[in-house]
């Protein structure tokens, strides 16, 4: 750990200024103002990531909507299979090497800028390496996978669309990491608004002149894919830019907490369909419709807690290379769990009103599940800090395995609950299981604190 100077390092001239000025005991007037504005900085940050994710949902349910008015649902399908196997291979293409690569390069960024970059450059390019192979795999065997494997022979197009435009989403979602890594969070609003502009814009130029078809819908999905992966490169130009320290510990030190988050893609996978998929098989669709329009209406509180976590992790693995986080951990963590605490009493008081409003009158019965729902997102934003945390004091592998271990736990409940209680039900066990996640972390990381030396959280 970094120590700071002493005063034996100083010239004799900053000696001698010294002993003339009267020393002061206490706290500094200076460090509420700075504690302040690092603060707003957070905040800022925050709010720019939470703006980010939503302009790309935006995108995403305006073309969606634009295409169900103009094709038919058969070819709606089609595209929505495309889009998924281009997201899916995104996220398998090196999982894990974009929060390694934000940790070790924000860490590394004052110290030793030029390792900084290295990391960053090998990180992308063994992530752009992982895509281009998993794309020609997919392209050569598109074919026996739609014929063969899945029965559907009109998915070959929508399978060789996916494998194309899944390198451009992943290495856009690369040079995400790399601003992110620089906390250049203005920079991943911009590269935001250019893909949804360049994924709806065409969309909706093809519909007012009547030539939309499954063919240019998926033309332009690939199109904007790589339009925000040659923007995001160009953005993030100068994170990069400069001398690039190499060598084997660099690679070893990704591959190291890579392999524990690469798993992290499948257990939020199954975080976030084991509730559905039981609700379908035990309590009906009537039940699932239920929560998951009581789901899609909380989805902003859970952004929220992602966006919280996508700042704190370059900022602190910054902040550890110099100074103990423990401080700064118990800080924000009362701060964060203020926040939360109020979000989740002005949702539940909302919701008589608001699920009204978005789905009409006959969906009353989602007002019970947004409100429990609410809690438990609520609950998972109090876990971020925390978590973070956990992510920059080498904690990866108690994170996934906390993680897998409140999976268990929820899927117990919802075999237990579901089919007595349906969607309140799922919605308690989810509270549940927020609560299990959320406790480990933060009793974790005041151990991992007291180890490192970090100071009390």
């Amino acid at each position: 750990m970094a120590r700071a100077p002493s005063a034996a390092g100083r010239s004799p001239r900053s000696a001698v200024t010294n002993r003339r000025r009267p020393v002061v005991t206490g706290q500094p007037v200076a460090s509420r103002p700075t504690n302040e504005a690092a603060d707003v900085h957070v905040a800022w940050s925050g709010a720019q990531v939470y703006a980010s994710r939503a302009i790309a949902q935006a995108a995403s349910l305006l073309t969606t909507v634009l295409l169900a008015r103009a094709l038919d649902p058969t070819a709606v399908g089609l595209y929505s299979f495309a889009v998924i196997l281009a997201m899916l291979l995104a996220d398998v293409s090196g999982a894990g090497l974009d929060l390694a690569a934000v940790r070790f390069a924000a860490r590394d960024a004052s110290t030793d800028p030029a390792r900084a970059r290295g990391v960053l450059v090998l990180a992308g390019l063994m992530k752009g390496g992982c895509a281009l192979a998993l794309s020609l795999v997919v392209l050569a065997l598109a074919h026996p996978l739609a014929g063969a494997w899945l029965g559907r022979p009109e998915l070959v197009g929508p399978i060789r669309f996916g494998a194309v435009a899944g390198v451009g989403i992943a290495m856009t979602e690369y040079a995400f990491s790399a601003l992110q890594a620089r906390e250049r969070f203005g920079h991943v609003v911009l590269v935001n608004v250019v893909v949804a502009v360049s994924r709806v814009a065409p969309v909706a130029a093809l519909m007012a002149l009547d030539a939309l078809s499954l063919e240019t819908a998926l033309l332009a999905v690939a199109a904007a894919a790589y339009v925000g992966c040659t923007t995001g490169t160009a953005v993030a130009w100068r994170v990069w830019r400069g001398s690039f320290g190499w060598g084997s510990g660099i690679a070893r030190e990704l591959l190291g907490v890579a392999r524990w988050l690469a798993v992290a893609p499948v257990i939020t996978a199954l975080w976030n369909s084991v509730d559905v998929v039981t609700l379908t098989q035990a309590a009906g669709p009537a039940a699932t419709g239920i929560y998951t329009s009581a789901r899609m209406l909380a989805l902003p509180l859970l952004l929220a807690g992602s966006a919280t976590g996508a700042v704190l992790l370059p900022r602190w693995s910054r902040m550890a290379a110099r100074e103990p986080i423990g401080p700064a951990l118990r800080q924000v963590g009362l701060r964060v769990g203020g926040l939360a605490a109020l979000l989740a009493a002005a949702s539940a008081a909302a919701a008589p009103v608001l699920v009204p409003l978005v789905y009409g009158a006959r969906y009353v019965d989602v007002v019970p599940v947004f409100q429990i729902l609410a809690i438990a997102y609520c609950v998972q934003i109090g876990a971020w800090p925390a978590l973070s945390a956990l992510l920059v004091l080498d904690q990866a592998g108690f994170v996934v395995k906390s993680s897998f271990a409140g999976l268990c736990l929820c899927a117990v409940g919802y075999i237990l609950m579901v089919p007595s209680y349906e969607g309140v039900g799922a919605a308690l066990v989810l509270v549940v299981g927020s609560a299990f996640i959320v406790a480990s972390a933060w009793w974790r990381v005041r151990a991992a604190c007291r180890e490192a030396g970090g100071g009390k959280t």
